[in-house]
């Protein structure tokens, strides 16, 4: 991982996206990492993989759901009701 301030980043933008060939980059404001800058293959396996975590988050919650005695029958009376 490359480690660039703002004001480098600014200055050599096209390094920056150079760097993303091998690395990701992290942007510093002073001491502290303000920002990242991934590839977009990078960035696309992210979003993936908060997708999938998304979906497993449902299956699991599905399932307690189901070990507790809610139906599908049951939650579409539930989402019916207009209280």
């Amino acid at each position: 991982m490359k480690v660039m301030t703002i004001a480098e980043a600014q200055a050599a933008f096209d390094k920056v996206l150079e760097s993303l060939v091998e690395d990701s980059v992290v942007l510093k404001r002073g001491e502290d990492d303000v920002a990242a800058v991934i590839s977009i293959e990078d960035y696309d396996k992210l979003r993936r993989l908060k997708v999938e975590e998304l979906l497993s988050l449902c299956e699991r919650v599905g399932r307690q759901a189901e070990s507790r005695g809610l139906s599908e029958e049951k939650l579409a009376e539930l989402l019916r009701n207009d209280d």
